[in-house]
């Protein structure tokens, strides 16, 4: 697996859970004011804690049952997307702290790798945002789509420009007597991926729990949606994952 391939991996656990479950993402979810908002057919459903249910601003009556499954639905909702955006979020972190400290070994303090490294970590920090939110968690399924269609290319020119800033900050520092200046940048330059590659390759397992974890409650989902599309005519042909 190519370097690059591989931080998408581990810097990213959504592309890891399309290769797992593939999942089929259909309409957005939004927690607002302590209500789930979903969409269907560009309309808005309003569902609260209790598993009330509103279309726009008029109440839809439901029998006890009906209620339960949404209040249900409700509480893995609101449990599920602030765990999903936490966990992405700080597996990133994490990805990027090892990284920048091998930066740091292999490149020095001033190194323009790092520089690229903490942009990067700064635009995918961004994105995890819009699709789960900043502050109230929500699900953007299109925002989503993009990013995991413009994740490989970003990485990428991560890695590009990581190689270029590197060659550079090795060119300037010294190099050991009878010995040719690029064969050292070379050789510097190859420890420094076996060192990252490495560094991923270890965290391998943690990723494949994570997309494990994120998966089953995909499915929780899917299982709970198909159960409210049974029980309330009016949502009937909403759906916001499938699972292949």
């Amino acid at each position: 697996m190519r370097l690059g391939l591989m931080f998408i991996l581990l810097a990213m656990v959504w592309p890891a859970i399309a290769s797992t479950c593939y999942p089929q993402l259909h309409n957005d979810i939004q927690i607002r004011d302590g209500n789930v908002l979903i969409q269907q057919y560009g309309e808005t459903f309003t569902i609260s804690e209790r598993g009330t249910l509103k279309f726009a601003v008029h109440n839809v009556s439901l029998r006890d049952e009906q209620q339960r499954a949404l209040a249900d639905y409700y509480a893995m909702l609101v449990t599920d997307l602030p765990y999903m955006r936490m966990t992405l979020r700080s597996e990133l972190h994490d990805v990027v702290r090892h990284v920048d400290s091998l930066l740091v070994d292999q490149l020095g303090a001033q190194s323009g790798s790092r520089v690229q490294l903490a942009q990067f970590h700064h635009q995918m920090d961004m994105q995890v945002g819009q699709v789960f939110g900043f502050d109230e968690p929500h699900f953007r399924y299109q925002r989503l789509l993009e990013f995991s269609s413009q994740i490989e290319g970003q990485v990428d020119q991560l890695m590009l420009n990581m190689g270029v800033s590197g060659m550079k900050d090795l060119a300037l520092q010294p190099v050991p007597e009878g010995q040719e200046r690029m064969v050292v940048v070379t050789e510097r330059l190859t420890e420094l991926k076996d060192s990252v590659t490495d560094l991923l390759r270890d965290k391998r397992p943690k990723v494949q729990t994570l997309t494990h974890n994120f998966c089953q409650r995909l499915a929780r989902w899917e299982r709970q949606e198909n159960h409210i599309q049974s029980l309330i005519p009016a949502l009937k042909d909403w759906q916001t994952v499938t699972l292949h």
